[in-house]
């Protein structure tokens, strides 16, 4: 096959077009209108076919490129010059086969910036310009549906659509004829199917019911689901695709606009509705865009905000239930965007300078401050976080912080509540802020600035591992898990894939980590402690931190520079695996209290330390430790040791090594168990105490499982039998 690629030499207009590469993002005027080099190389062609390469702007005027050889590989580019139109209009680009009776040619549009950049965000990104053979089919929809039939070529950008022709209406359906690209006998890409107040349907002709295997077979959707914004929650029918939501722009979700000046929004689904854990081919929901509050700005359908007089206004981005596959659920409808999820932009048009205020808020757009709602089953009658930041002016002036707490119903988002805040005795506020997106103001007397603040409610259950249904007591490790926690950095075809989340508390001096799998956070959030004192005892600083492949260094990230039609502002991939980041601190955990009852009964003392480990070692080799010697009072805090594994070794994938682990037992009799997790499959062996054993990696399959770089816990497990309790 032959290959096509878009690409950009260059660009020949000034830097002052850019939209600057921090966190005040502003408008791209209308007027300055100059030129740049689009390049089409020869890609992903059928290697009997040939083509006529077709660019044509809005209006339908053609442009003409010059082609000529690249190298001396023998293929081809053609470089056209075109208008840079940024946002404002539109060109197509159409592969036309010499034999459209035989061959299907890509088409689509795009938009040209500064440069217009079709390589792919990283080696997921793989899609591309195609010219395929074309097979005829017919497709059944009920009566009153629209369907298109959609390739995905370079992720982000617009969907290569094709339209069906209208042939008949019999028996309640309606009846298209299309032309599709196939491969090896498969129909590529996917269809979409909407009608009115029904869940938008997306599939393959695999998930189409074949109802005719004729010369021309037809295939047909036998029904739609109704309620276009039904939201589910329930993890039996979502699994981990939480519905929430990413959107371009600063992360602080605050836009300086002057009136004619415009913004395009860019959103994103979060979780993507993506067809495998691993793969990254996704649909997009329908989104919606609605101004909620104020009327200094207008919003249009494709989410263009236009300034058009003085004030602040909040625009409000959210999406529909969509009907697609996921590789756990098979065919699911994944929800509308929860209420307290919607997304919004503060918009300040002609408003005050906000240079001169420094608002003191260290959140991102990823951060959620969390407070607890209800505690074993318990309502706590507490419906807020309490944030404090401390806000300066670089004039000195006097600082006025005010607060706009969302109201929230499954149809509907306003802010109707405004609360002014005093300053503490040191400068700063302690501003309550509820669940949803909150909008703090920080002005002076000269200058405002904005930012969008979540915060949401958490359901905890708090429990006793060693002695389950009995009161926490000295010795005992106390189990807390968390409900309503939602991923901060969720995987994003070809822009971020976190490597699982740790939730992070300090217990004292002591840190505490305990890790949760890349899909897991919103089910299995959980913290573990062993509680060595009496009395009232406080787990505080509380956050989740993670490693990122992606582009999330610094803020924007690649998601917030994200213009209309898929282009990337400032972005750069050296054409290697992306790097691994530390995200940091995330969100911010609320403290919680754990009462603990004295243990004066020395045999239930006793029975509490018989389960635990006096040492351990762990290598990849017989006799040769990478990890070992550590103390009693490390290993009773917790026996998990895949975290200081994978700082001092071995490192994970072993890639075909086997794991060696030595553990003695406090008590010599009782039975140890390892237990290995990669957040998907387990294996589970038993093991002697003080005895060196080849514990993991003594078949194929084990040595797979240790290849897996998603090795998640090494749990060791003791159990004393009736001398004590297992550990």
């Amino acid at each position: 096959m032959k290959r096509i690629l878009i690409c950009i030499l260059s660009a020949l207009i000034g830097l002052s077009s850019f939209l600057p590469l921090d966190e005040n993002f502003v408008a791209y005027a209308t007027e300055d209108i100059t030129t740049a080099q689009v390049i089409f190389k020869d890609s992903r062609i059928h290697a009997a076919a040939s083509y006529t390469l077709e660019v044509k702007d809005e209006d339908g005027i053609s442009y003409v490129g010059t082609k000529k050889e690249t190298g001396s590989t023998g293929q081809y580019q053609t470089v056209y010059e075109l208008p840079v139109r940024k946002g404002n209009s539109y060109y197509t680009y159409s592969l036309i086969p010499n034999d459209p009776d035989k061959y299907w040619g890509s088409s689509g549009k795009f938009y040209v910036y500064q440069y217009t950049d079709f390589n792919g965000l990283n080696l997921s990104d793989a899609g591309g310009f195609y010219v395929y053979e074309k097979k005829t089919i017919d497709v059944e929809v009920p009566t009153g549906a629209n369907i298109k039939h959609c390739m995905r070529g370079k992720f982000y950008y617009a969907l290569q659509e094709t339209q069906g022709e209208l042939i008949e209406t019999k028996n309640g359906y309606d009846k298209y004829r299309f032309g599709v690209p196939i491969s090896k006998d498969t129909i590529m890409g996917h269809f979409e199917i909407r009608k009115e107040n029904n869940v938008t349907w997306a599939g393959s002709e695999s998930d189409l019911k074949l109802v005719s295997d004729g010369e021309i077979p037809t295939y047909r959707l036998e029904s739609m689901t109704e309620g276009s914004q039904k939201i589910y929650r329930d993890e039996e029918s979502q699994g981990f695709y939480e519905a929430g939501i990413l959107l371009n722009g600063p992360s602080n979700k605050f836009l300086k606009l002057n009136t004619g000046e415009y913004f395009d929004i860019y959103a994103f689904r979060a979780w993507q509705a993506i067809e495998s854990e691993t793969g990254n081919y996704y649909v997009d929901p329908d989104f919606h865009y609605d101004l909620v509050y104020g009327n200094s700005v207008r919003v249009n359908d494709e989410g263009r905000i236009t300034a058009v007089s003085d004030g602040m206004s909040i625009v409000k981005v959210t999406y529909d239930a969509l009907d697609w596959t996921s590789s756990r659920k098979g065919r699911m409808t994944y929800s509308a965007c929860w209420p307290e999820k919607q997304g919004i932009y503060v918009v300040n048009v002609n408003g005050k300078d906000s240079n001169t205020i420094d608002t003191g808020i260290n959140l991102s757009e990823y951060d959620t401050i969390y407070y607890i709602s209800s505690q074993n089953d318990k309502p706590t009658g507490i419906d807020y976080a309490e944030y404090t930041f401390t806000p300066s002016s670089k004039n000195g002036e006097q600082i006025s912080v005010t607060v706009g707490n969302p109201t929230l119903s499954d149809s509907s988002l306003s802010y109707d509540n405004w609360r002014s805040y005093e300053a503490n005795k040191d400068g700063s506020y302690t501003v309550k802020l509820t669940k949803g997106r909150n909008v703090i103001k920080v002005s002076t007397e000269s200058a405002e600035a904005y930012h969008v603040v979540n915060a949401d409610d958490l359901d905890i259950q708090i429990t006793n591992k060693y002695r389950p249904g009995e009161n926490l007591m000295q010795g005992d490790r106390a189990v807390i898990t968390f409900e309503g926690m939602t991923t901060p950095i969720p995987k994003m075809a070809a822009i971020y894939n976190p490597a699982g989340y740790s939730v992070v508390y300090s217990y004292g001096n002591t840190e505490i980590k305990t890790f949760v799998g890349q899909y897991d956070l919103s089910r299995n959030a959980k913290v573990e402690v062993d509680v060595t004192e009496p009395g009232k005892i406080v787990l505080n600083k509380g956050y989740l931190t993670t490693g990122v492949w992606g582009d999330t260094e610094a803020l924007p990230s690649m998601h917030q520079r994200m213009q209309k039609g898929g282009f990337v502002l400032n972005r750069y991939w050296d054409g290697g695996d992306n790097a691994q980041y530390n995200a940091g601190k995330l969100c911010i955990l609320p403290d919680i209290e754990l009462d603990i009852a004295d243990n004066k009964d020395i045999e239930e003392q006793n029975k509490l330390e018989a389960g635990l480990l006096t040492s351990v070692s762990i290598g990849i080799k017989s006799g040769y430790y990478q990890l070992e010697n550590y103390s009693a009072e490390d290993l009773k805090l917790k026996n998990n040791f895949i975290k200081p594994l994978q700082k001092k070794g071995p490192q994970f994938p072993l890639n075909n090594k086997p794991l060696y682990i030595n553990a003695t037992a406090k008590n010599q009799q009782a039975e140890i168990t390892v237990q290995c997790n990669n957040g998907k499959d387990t294996i589970k062996k038993t093991l002697s105490s003080g005895v060196q054993q080849q514990i993991i990696g003594t078949t194929d399959s084990e040595k797979t499982f240790l290849n897996s770089p998603n090795v998640t816990e090494i749990e060791i497990t003791v159990d004393p039998g009736e001398s004590g309790y297992k550990k």
